[in-house]
């Protein structure tokens, strides 16, 4: 089988003469070319059944498959019927094999006489459609990689059909109703597609539908960016939002996570914005307000549609009112499980965020700045010697010599660092 040809309009063969032209093991029809001599790919490579247990593609050959369990052709339905009795028989002879539904290809099979597999699932699978989607399942694909011309794809209301090619890029959209495949309706498959021999009729679309719900979503939107020595700020948001525009978003790198198998409403959010945020300055991360212009921005620029944005408490520039304050009567080291001879109103999270080495050098320097305090408080409580040079605590901050609070966020930083370990913003004026 020629591998180029399965994906290639033109014929890539070495020995073909034939290369950079439309030779006939790059069309849909003949079974051999007659120019290199290659076998060619029946018009019907590709094509599958859907909702059918496995053991009908397997007999019948769907997908590609090398050993087919019947190839007969041309066959009528008794012929085909009476071949996968026999064939069952065997199967279930040694008595340690089941099989889902045996009786499914006589219930789905018309009369006729078929010439070909491709036919046979083109009689059983007339229409292509998907089961209920809802938020839980979202994506669904269809497992084929070809679509037979005549076929008709069933979209659902509230959701779209994306026809993607063998690489995943998107080929075509079709909004909910049903929908005859030809070369006409789906020009970019067809062009991306075997053509057909000439005098030839059926012929197949190369191409994947995928099925995506348009109703509401939920996902979350996490960001943090690491320059040393402390990290600026970071921020997570819930995001409610729907796919307003398939055919923006198919136009889009984004429509590559539909692909997953098991693609999550979070991948398809990150997908895109999560370059974007990287080239954003510390204070706009912490800055409510101009992200979520930013993000409805982005999203709407990939044809994602927003119900709301609601970040979530607990990241930079949104701290629980336990960590802004300190607890009332607590000892240093019994806020939030912070680290012992720590100060209170160190949010933990902002820590365990930080680099190892970076946490190191933060507690290293705040641990310092305590035990300092403590001594001299201890010798001013004695008589003894005087404060170390910066005085004892003052009142308008009640920090111990060596700390700071940030002017934004009155939190306690080493009056060494540049910006707060949990807002991001300078401690220092210009």
């Amino acid at each position: 089988m020629c591998e180029h040809c399965a994906s290639d309009p033109e014929c890539r063969h070495p020995v073909c003469s034939a290369k950079g032209s439309s030779c006939s093991c790059s069309l849909q029809g003949p079974a051999q070319c007659p120019t290199c001599g290659h076998p060619c790919l029946d018009w019907w490579w590709g094509m599958g059944i859907v909702g059918a247990p496995d053991w009908v593609s397997d007999f019948l050959g769907g997908q590609g498959s090398e050993s087919p369990g019947f190839e007969r052709y041309p066959a009528t339905r008794a012929q085909l019927l009476g071949a996968w009795k026999e064939r069952m028989e065997d199967i279930l002879s040694d008595g340690e094999v089941t099989l889902d539904d045996p009786r499914w290809l006589e219930t789905h099979l018309p009369e006729g006489t078929y010439h070909d597999p491709g036919e046979v699932f083109l009689a059983v699978n007339p229409v292509l459609a998907c089961p209920a989607l809802d938020p839980s399942k979202w994506v669904v694909r269809l497992p084929v990689t070809a679509l037979a011309a005549g076929s008709r794809l069933q979209v659902p209301q509230g959701a779209a059909a994306i026809l993607v090619d063998r690489n995943g890029q998107p080929l075509e959209v079709f909004p909910a109703g049903e929908h005859v495949l030809s070369a006409t309706t789906a020009p970019k498959a067809a062009a991306a597609s075997r053509r057909p021999a000439p005098g030839t009729t059926r012929y197949s679309l190369a191409a994947t539908p995928l099925f995506c719900y348009l109703g509401d979503l939920e996902g979350k939107v996490q960001h943090s960016a690491r320059p040393p020595p402390i990290p600026p700020p970071m921020f997570s948001a819930t995001v409610r939002f729907w796919i307003a525009d398939p055919s923006k978003l198919a136009a889009t790198p984004a429509v590559k996570v539909l692909e997953s198998s098991t693609p999550q409403p979070q991948q398809l959010l990150s997908s895109v914005v999560q370059t974007k945020l990287q080239g954003l300055d510390a204070p706009t991360l912490g800055d409510h307000g101009k992200l979520e212009t930013l993000l409805r921005s982005w999203l709407a620029e990939a044809g994602l549609g927003v119900r709301s944005i609601a970040f979530d408490a607990g990241g930079y520039g949104g701290m629980p009112a336990s960590f802004a304050a300190g607890r009332p009567g607590s000892a240093p080291g019994a806020v939030g499980g912070m680290p012992p001879g720590m100060p209170p109103g160190i949010p933990p999270e902002a820590l365990a965020r930080m680099p190892p080495e970076a946490r190191a050098m933060f507690e290293a320097r705040m641990k310092a700045a305590m035990a300092a305090h403590a001594a001299a408080t201890a010798r001013a409580g004695s008589g003894a010697g005087t404060a170390p040079s910066g005085g004892a605590p003052g009142p308008s901050t009640g920090l111990p010599p060596g700390l700071v609070l940030c002017p934004n966020c009155r939190r306690p930083n080493p009056a060494t660092f540049a910006s707060c370990v949990a807002c991001g913003r300078p401690l220092k004026g210009p």
